[in-house]
């Protein structure tokens, strides 16, 4: 705990920054920048992954070699926008329309099997082979087991933090190693964990939802990613596993730091076309 004097000594400060950042429209906020690693090559460059948190908003962006990719969690509104700079185009995903898309592509799926009726029986082998693996890509087929996170009681210094390690577990397979270091140890982080919380409530019902209308996305997306409420702390660094074990991607927290941001921060450009999703859509 600072001494009651440095305080004193720090209020016009603090108070100087808080007026300047309403001045400008803007909240003090959090930016925990990460490096990404992929360890399947050799001399593979290190990208940057920035997560800046203000209030219920988090964006998470990536600079790969194939351009910016961002998402935006609006935890006020409950929904999850994905941007994509290429084709300066945005895309908002919430229960409801994950909900309208499910009973979409189900109304689909049954006109197709009443097609199916009228194939001769030497093709519809074919034609329901097809069928299944364009439902697989698109996040159907039969569920997968849940993940569900462990802590293994390790303890040690991870990126200049003192960090316990987890692992994602889906069955008897590990998923990812997680070493979560605790809020209160990372600059900003504490203020930025509702935030968190709120992402990884909204993770929990776009899965429920799913389940509920029959388009279990456990093949196409990983519940695991949400669940940060089960860490109490924040991965500090993660390595992705492949089947044997041996690990394939890193993250590694670089820095985290203090900065007033906008509104429009987590806003797509006012000139992106939203797109509509949608079976036949864009």
């Amino acid at each position: 705990m600072r001494k009651p004097a440095l305080w004193l000594a720090l209020a016009p400060v603090v108070f100087a920054t808080s007026v300047i950042a309403l001045e400008r429209g803007a909240n003090p906020g959090v930016v925990f920048e990460m490096e990404v690693k992929d360890l399947t090559r050799a001399n593979a460059p290190v990208e940057t992954s920035t997560i800046a948190v203000e209030g219920p908003n988090i964006k998470v962006s990536l600079a790969t070699a194939d351009g910016a990719q961002e998402i935006i969690f609006h935890g006020d509104t409950d929904e999850m926008v994905m941007v994509n700079h290429q084709s300066k185009t945005y895309t908002v995903m919430d229960p409801a329309t994950l909900e309208q898309l499910a009973g979409q592509m189900g109304a689909a799926m049954a006109k197709m099997q009443e097609a199916l009726k009228n194939v001769p029986e030497s093709q519809r082998a074919m034609m329901e082979k097809m069928m299944k693996e364009r439902m697989g890509a698109m996040g159907g087929g039969a569920p997968a087991e849940p993940v569900t996170m462990r802590n293994t009681g390790e303890r040690g210094t991870q990126a200049g933090y003192a960090a316990v390690k987890w692992e994602a577990m889906r069955g008897s397979r590990r998923l990812r190693e997680l070493w979560v270091a605790g809020w209160s140890s990372i600059d900003g982080a504490a203020e930025a964990r509702p935030a968190f919380q709120k992402m990884a409530e909204f993770g929990k019902k776009l899965m429920d939802t799913m389940a509920q209308s029959g388009l279990p996305m456990g093949n196409a997306m990983d519940e695991g990613m949400f669940d940060m409420n089960a860490l109490n702390g924040f991965p500090v660094l993660t390595r992705e596993l492949d089947e044997q074990g041996k690990a394939t991607r890193e993250t590694r927290l670089k820095s985290a730091r203090q900065q007033a941001m906008a509104a429009t921060d987590f806003q797509p450009p006012k000139d992106y076309r939203r797109q509509t999703l949608g079976p036949g859509r864009e």
